[in-house]
């Protein structure tokens, strides 16, 4: 689905474009874009907690959401914030998500995974 940038009750949204929708298959997705807060609608969907701010809660000692196989990084975890901050966690999460993608293979190839 496209977006364009509309001024709707005197603030900046991004609003669909009708017949924009496309499916494309994918084992991966991942999104980046500039911060406008985080998408209620993908949160709820993906079913991850929030913080009181809405921000995507992480776990303390890395980027692994409530979902183990779901890592935030930047201004969805963090807020607004200078964008040295979001290169140096999406670098760190993907490290960790690497680390993860790795342990999963090695169960598999064990047959130890627990779906």
């Amino acid at each position: 689905e496209r977006y364009q940038t509309e001024i709707v009750t005197g603030r900046k949204q991004h609003v669909a474009i009708a017949g924009s929708e496309e499916k494309r298959d994918a084992d991966m997705v991942i999104v980046a874009m500039g911060f406008a807060g985080p998408e209620p609608d993908i949160i709820n969907a993906l079913g991850i907690k929030t913080t009181k701010s809405g921000l995507v809660q992480t776990m303390a000692d890395g980027y692994r959401t409530s979902d183990a196989s779901i890592f935030c990084a930047g201004d969805m975890r963090r807020g607004q914030s200078l964008v040295v901050w979001a290169l140096k966690e999406g670098r760190d999460a993907a490290i960790e998500c690497h680390q993860y993608l790795n342990d999963r293979a090695n169960e598999i190839i064990r047959g130890s995974v627990k779906d």
